[in-house]
């Protein structure tokens, strides 16, 4: 049981998992622990950045009631995704997105981000996410969004709409179709008269065919992924939303006969004097409920459509890129917004990051499920002098399998919001491994067997004295290495001849004896320093080195620095004791020099964008209109209420 608890966290430190449509990852813990004192009396640095991942004990110090409740008592948690904090990772690191100005959810388990400067990145939501660049050459980019495997971006510029073949559908693969295939390919450009038939020529002719119209196309066509859609109606767009999501393999937050526009914001605070200022991004957060983004606040507010209340549910004010709970963290000019469930992505101008603001719920869910697996085998640890509470088997199989039936609905959740009813997540789908979940369901089935045998086979009321420790993985192969002894690989024959003298040996060992074995005092075998022939000879001995120790001033230093910086010092410079990831080090961000904070992105340079014509030229900004007109060499100034 301890492996798949192990397997268990390990899935919950390497992906977002979707608990209930709330993200959770183990990163979340580290995030709380800076931001939330009680977290950080209670945790130390070493379980947060579970490094170790063959520890059990991390994960039972993670998996404290204590911490689970706290964990739950907040509502919500801010985490940078883009660029990564606490580790080095090369596709995922600072000014890998310049200038983020709008995310959305992609391919399920994936999110889009559109730089301001040409580029469509795709993050796999992996901790560390995986960035990888989609396409480039876009002209000042402003929106964005995501359809049927297909991204739509807005060009102001141009003007047009550009979209984006993510899984590359709409690439000719030569090679990959069959003769009826590059047939029906050919007929349709042309290449073949419409009345041919399949006989008349060969599958290698018919793919020299495409192949030599493919050169006739210009490179930047052939091998660039942007697409133009041409719109004759466009003057200069700049938002573009999804309209239809039925064929979608995701289920997104858009909801049938409702639209939301924002024209002239007149809403307050009911409970302050903060006033809605400038708000940028737009999405629902439920059916009833509009989330939007405040660059010059830098805060995010939930606006109730029948109430028309305006909530404040997350940023402090303050202009930089702080993690913690999500009142108290901080946004650097929120501008973009994307809702999956119930997460929220944020993309920030001015500290060129992506966000995730996430119910804490989904995790507080899981460290319960972890933490009743390892209480039903009493799984403790010794160093900390904790008490384990003896479960029956009954019991235990209880315990298994309402753990089972958990995980078995987060398993069910994704199969419906990819509308896979037959899917075996293995991680990516922002689930645990389905072989870990059959590994739970065998666990439970064995126990009941042995409880079905006890109770009708041999009759005996053992179940309730029954200690759950003897069937763990250590247990189980120290039993079996004993009976390797005479057989080194016994078959199951020898297996069942040998198990009842194995396990009599066994219980005899556990045994306590009126004797021992070679260990007396006066026992016939003589010791080397009585004999004869060593009495006359001198031993040579090492003298001990007397043992350093510390002044006050110094553990109060040392003391210090621990509360500072959240660790440690490291005393050891041995091999596997001082990597950059060992709990004795310091985290990296301690090491980082501090940052010049980044400058913001002009709004109105999204919005409203120099257009070039045949008689002037203008611009916009800051409510200010300038028209150059070259005729008569002057440069008009008007006021733009």
């Amino acid at each position: 049981m301890v492996h798949v608890v192990k397997r268990l966290h390990g899935s919950l430190s390497n992906w977002f998992l979707q608990i209930d449509g709330n993200r959770a990852n183990a990163v979340f813990l580290s995030v709380l622990r800076q931001s939330v004192p009680e977290l950080k009396s209670i945790l130390s640095y070493a379980s947060v950045r579970r490094k170790d991942r063959m520890d059990f004990g991390c994960i039972i110090e993670i998996c404290q009631q204590r911490v689970i409740d706290i964990t739950r008592d907040q509502e919500r948690v801010t985490v940078t995704l883009i660029p990564e904090k606490y580790q080095l990772w090369n596709s995922n690191q600072k000014g890998t997105i310049k200038q983020p100005v709008d995310v959305t959810v992609g391919l399920y388990g994936t999110i889009l981000v559109l730089d301001y400067e040409d580029k469509l990145f795709q993050g796999r939501l992996h901790y560390p996410v995986d960035v990888s660049l989609v396409a480039e050459g876009f002209q000042t980019p402003t929106s964005l969004a995501f359809m049927n495997a297909f991204a739509f971006i807005c060009e102001s510029s141009v003007p047009c709409i550009s979209y984006v073949d993510i899984t590359g559908q709409l690439s000719l693969k030569i090679y990959a179709l069959n003769k009826q295939e590059l047939m029906q390919k050919c007929q349709e450009l042309d290449l073949v008269d419409a009345e041919a038939e399949d006989s008349q020529f060969t599958k290698k002719k018919l793919q020299e065919m495409l192949k030599g119209w493919q050169k006739t196309l210009p490179k930047e066509d052939m091998h660039s992924k942007r697409r133009v859609l041409n719109v004759e109606s466009l003057k200069i767009p700049t938002c573009v939303a999804a309209a239809k999501t039925e064929n979608s393999e995701r289920k997104d937050n858009t909801y049938k006969h409702r639209i939301g526009r924002i024209e002239h914001i007149t809403l307050q605070h009911k409970d302050g004097d903060d006033e809605l200022l400038s708000l940028h991004g737009i999405a629902f957060l439920n059916e009833n409920t509009l989330l939007v983004s405040d660059r010059d606040l830098n805060k995010l507010f939930a606006v109730d459509l029948e109430s028309k209340e305006v909530r404040h549910i997350g940023g402090n004010g303050e202009q930089k890129c702080s993690d913690g709970e999500s009142m108290s963290a901080s946004h650097g000019q929120p501008l973009g917004l994307c809702v999956e469930q119930n997460t929220i992505y944020v993309t920030e101008g001015a500290s060129q990051a992506i966000r995730m603001v996430s119910n804490t719920i989904g995790l507080a869910n899981v460290l319960e499920r972890l933490k009743l697996s390892f209480e039903t085998f009493s799984i403790h640890d010794r160093r900390k002098n904790d008490e384990s509470r003896t479960h029956t088997l009954d019991e235990a199989i209880e315990n298994l399998i309402s753990v089972g039936h958990f995980f078995d609905d987060c398993i069910d959740f994704i199969r419906g919001t990819t509308n896979k009813p037959s899917l075996k997540p293995q991680g990516p789908e922002d689930s645990v491994a389905f072989k870990t979940v059959e590994s739970v369901h065998m666990i439970t089935n064995c126990l009941r067997s042995i409880e079905q045998n006890l109770r009708f086979k041999l009759q005996v009321s053992y179940g309730s004295h029954i200690n759950l420790l003897s069937m763990l993985t250590l247990q189980v192969e120290h039993h079996f290495s004993n009976m390797r002894d005479r057989y080194p690989s016994p078959m199951v024959l020898q297996y069942g001849q040998q198990l009842l003298s194995t396990a009599k040996k066994t219980i005899k060992r556990r045994t306590n004896t009126g004797y021992h074995y070679y260990t007396h005092r006066s026992s016939f075998y003589p010791l080397p320093e009585q004999s004869p022939a060593f009495s006359l000879m001198e031993f040579p001995k090492k003298d001990r080195k007397q043992q350093s120790s510390l002044s006050a001033d110094e553990k109060d230093d040392l003391m210090s620095f621990r509360k500072d910086y959240c660790q440690s010092v490291r005393q050891k410079t041995v091999r596997q004791q001082s990597t950059m990831y060992n709990a004795g080090t310091l985290p990296l961000n301690c090491y980082e020099e501090p940052e010049a904070r980044s400058e913001q992105i002009e709004m109105w340079d999204l919005l409203f964008l120099r257009q070039k014509t045949r008689k002037w030229q203008c611009c916009m900004k800051r409510g200010i209109l300038l028209l150059s007109i070259p005729d008569t060499l002057q440069v008009r100034v008007m006021q733009v209420s």
